[in-house]
């Protein structure tokens, strides 16, 4: 082989070491995002699942307090005609 294809294929044999070098912290970096991603999925759903509860305590507590005031309304009219 001449000097220059030496060179050539020294420099590429370095760029492909860069390359993997890239890839390494690439897949370093997608498995740290994937990680944020996956904790961030529990605390959604944790926090979606306690919406839920809320939401269903709160139309509970609302239904209750609309028969109350039509009991309320009924006994008014009532003792005022």
């Amino acid at each position: 082989m001449k000097q220059n294809e030496t060179n050539i294929l020294l420099d590429i044999k370095e760029d492909i070491g860069y390359i993997k070098g890239e890839v390494s912290g690439i897949r370093g970096e997608m498995k740290k995002i994937n990680g944020s991603i996956q904790n961030h999925e529990k605390r959604i759903n944790t926090n979606e699942s306690e919406l839920d509860t809320l939401l269903g305590k709160i139309s509970v507590v609302g239904s209750i307090g609309v028969f109350l005031g039509g009991v309320l309304m009924w006994v008014l009219n009532y003792f005022t005609k």
